[in-house]
């Protein structure tokens, strides 16, 4: 062998063991701080650990932690923080109703309570690392700056949770609020803060009736019996027969009673007697007096909704429904849509109005709110009022609206049964001439007058009407 060769063969043979110390050779002494890499970690790369049933898959693993990791666990912990469950996870299992996320970013909903220590450790490294609101498990410490900036840059974006409704929900329209289906617990009231659209929002025009148009008319005169023909009167008659013939007595400008005689309302069981009721709304005001002579002249009982400011003007009015027997109930003191009010407005307005009626003489019974419009709320504002037991109705005649007594009849005609209500509004004139002919009709269709508190049996405040008991 030639000098060369043999200085090969140490060389080859010190690069040999260069090779197998890099390849093979012993690794060093393992550091507490350091995830330890089990020697099934190239298995557990290409075939999942199967997942027993009564064991279900957890935020964190045995396995050692990566940035991809850490990340995905940050978007699942902060997905449902904002009360969603990240699709393919097990967060509806392990992180219950109660945990606490705390959302890093301004403006996210927080929750109060202990977090599950399934999720501790994506919850640090969602907050950053910083450990508000964390425990320490014996675990290493706070993952590497790469990984909270991996962190933060794969979140998924979280959706906030929505703020506590501050405004009212958008009104329910309906065409007819005491018919229609709004939502509530019964037919015509909405829910608690939902307000009614209502169809026209001007109130009744409130004045000051004069006495004349308040008080009654004047019973017609009887017609003289026919006596025996009279002689010829002279051409001049004598000085006795002047003397003794009494001078005529000036006419009264003003009205000869307060109050017609009472209508005797019929004492009948609606349950077997085709009841009806007739209602006016609105009221008092310059066309109330001459309705109240219509009704005394049909002996026919009503029942009256008046408007409290129009009540106090008009005393003399609401003393004579009530002595003629008809019934007088709330209709709110300026007529506004209760629904748009607070309670505490809705009570006032009823309270007053009683108020007012009771001045004039009358005792309040049941009330009507404005248009109809009925919620929860409003409901419950009733049955603080004592009397204020909710009426509607079953037979709208519009009357308001097209000011024709032909088309009022035709409304009656068209919905009118046995317990129905009638809705019709006393301040207007045409209203008022269209009453003769709806109770001729009814009348011949067999129905009787009833007011509302007879058709009803009573209305406990704070309930609400829509029509009587029937047969």
């Amino acid at each position: 062998m030639t000098p060369s060769s043999r200085l090969r063969v140490p060389l080859g043979l010190a690069a040999l063991a260069l090779v197998l110390t890099a390849c093979g050779g012993a690794e060093p002494e393992e550091s507490p701080t350091t995830s330890p890499a089990p020697a099934t970690t190239a298995a557990a790369s290409t075939a999942p650990a199967p997942r027993t049933p009564s064991s279900p898959a957890r935020t964190t693993t045995s396995a050692p932690a990566s940035p991809e990791r850490d990340a995905a666990s940050a978007s699942s912990v902060e997905a449902v923080g904002a009360g969603e469950t990240p699709a393919g996870s097990s967060a509806t299992t392990d992180a219950p109703a109660s945990a606490s996320v705390r959302a890093t970013a301004a403006g996210e909903a927080e929750t109060s309570g202990p977090a599950p220590t399934s999720s501790r450790a994506a919850q640090r490294t969602a907050t950053g690392g910083s450990g508000e609101g964390a425990e320490d498990t014996g675990r290493p410490s706070s993952p590497a700056p790469s990984t909270r900036a991996a962190s933060t840059s794969t979140a998924a974006p979280t959706r906030t949770a929505a703020p506590p409704r501050t405004t009212r929900p958008a009104p329910v329209a309906a065409e007819a609020p005491a018919s229609a289906n709004l939502g509530g617990s019964k037919a015509g009231v909405a829910p608690a803060d939902t307000p009614v659209a209502v169809a026209s929002t001007a109130p009744p025009v409130v004045e000051k009736v004069s006495a004349a148009e308040a008080a009654p008319k004047a019973p017609a005169a009887p017609k003289p019996a026919p006596s025996a023909p009279a002689a010829a009167p002279s051409a001049r008659p004598s000085a006795s027969a002047a003397a003794t013939s009494p001078a005529p007595a000036p006419a009264s400008p003003t009205a000869p009673a307060a109050h017609a005689d009472p209508v005797a309302e019929p004492d009948v069981d609606c349950r077997v007697t085709r009841c009806i009721a007739l209602t006016f709304d609105d009221g008092p005001g310059r066309h109330t007096g001459r309705l109240l002579d219509l009704l005394s002249e049909e002996e026919v009982p009503a029942t009256f909704y008046v408007i409290g400011r129009s009540a106090e003007l008009n005393p003399a009015l609401i003393a004579r429904m009530a002595a003629e027997g008809h019934q007088v109930g709330g209709h709110t003191w300026s007529h506004p849509n209760l629904t748009t009010l607070t309670p505490e407005a809705v009570t006032e307005e009823l309270r007053s109005t009683a108020a007012a009626i009771r001045a004039a003489g009358a005792e309040p019974s049941t009330v009507r709110a404005p248009y109809g419009a009925l919620n929860e709320a409003v409901l419950a504002a009733f049955g603080t009022v004592p009397g204020s037991g909710s009426v509607t109705w079953t037979v709208d005649t519009r009357d308001w609206e097209h000011r024709s007594p032909a088309r009022t009849l035709a409304a009656v005609r068209a919905a009118a049964a046995p317990g129905g209500i009638v809705l019709m509004h006393d301040v207007h004139s045409s209203s008022v001439d269209a009453v003769p002919a709806v109770i001729g009709h009814l009348r011949a269709e067999g129905y009787t007058f009833v007011t509302v508190d007879t058709l009803t049996g009573g209305v406990p405040s704070g309930s609400t009407v829509r029509g009587g008991v029937h047969p």
